[in-house]
């Protein structure tokens, strides 16, 4: 009978302490006649007095989906821009405070589509500060709440909206989009603590089947599973029950001769 190869790989599916995306997509809205934006490669905010006739409000929004951090692990999440000199022809930076908020709708950044009336925040975020002075340096605020609503799929994720916090007080800021290659809109997020290790996985060869144990205690969440490569693809191992403080489950080498097997926490 051919032997079985075999090998037992505990591992954490979330791990990294800190992740930081770049943004999905981005853009800019301009308010003057309903007319779509004119910087495809910069996030212009800015205030130009009653009625806002050539206000300028931006979308950005963060591809949360698979983050390696779950939701009821994040510590802290900032939202960073990178801030450039305004074009001239629209005068010179103005310094400020820009407003954050949760976009409400989905949007996209194809023209003519995207249209000031697309536009739809709530919920405050608070305020990202840009003093003067501040071209070509990060500026960042604190999104935590926002990003663990997002996460854990308490609110849906339409990305953040930014305008100036009064549009009739003069405001002319503009930051990199996700066009300028190592200066795109960031969100940083870090995990609150270490994450914890998985509990010990033990293997018994009887006769020509083998036992897999570990420990129930502190076990909730971690899922046995198994693979013929450690490449994956990884599939759950189901059936086990409990003995004498442990989860146990019986198996069989595979037609390849090797398993491998991880505890493994979604």
């Amino acid at each position: 009978m051919r032997s079985a190869i075999l090998m037992l790989a505990c591992s954490l599916t979330a791990t990294g302490d800190t992740v930081t995306l770049t943004s999905a997509k981005d853009s800019d809205i301009y308010s003057y006649s309903d007319r779509p934006t004119g910087t495809t490669s910069t996030l212009g905010i800015n205030s130009s007095g009653a009625g806002s006739p050539h206000s300028q409000r931006s979308l950005i929004q963060f591809n949360l989906t698979g983050l390696a951090i779950p939701s009821g692990e994040i510590g802290a999440a900032k939202l960073r821009l990178f801030v450039v000199p305004p074009d001239p022809a629209f005068g010179a930076l103005t310094p400020g405070n820009v407003e954050v908020f949760r976009q409400t709708a989905a949007w996209t950044i194809t023209n003519p589509t995207l249209r000031w009336n697309h536009f739809l925040a709530a919920d405050s975020a608070g305020l990202l500060v840009v003093p003067a002075g501040s071209s070509g340096s990060w500026t960042e605020i604190d999104v935590t709440p926002l990003v663990v609503a997002w996460a854990s799929g308490g609110v849906a994720n339409h990305g953040f909206a930014l305008q100036a916090q009064s549009e009739s007080i003069a405001l002319n800021v503009t930051f990199a989009s996700m066009e300028f290659p190592g200066y795109a809109p960031q969100l940083v997020i870090t995990r609150a603590v270490a994450p914890a290790a998985p509990p010990a996985l033990t293997l018994t060869a009887t006769g020509n089947s083998f036992d897999l144990r570990w420990p129930v205690a502190d076990s909730g969440g971690w899922v046995l599973q198994t693979a013929e490569s450690l490449a994956g693809p990884w599939t759950q191992v189901i059936g086990a029950t409990q003995s004498s403080g442990s989860w146990q489950v019986s198996a069989a080498p595979n037609a390849s001769g090797r398993g491998f097997f991880r505890l493994s926490k979604p």
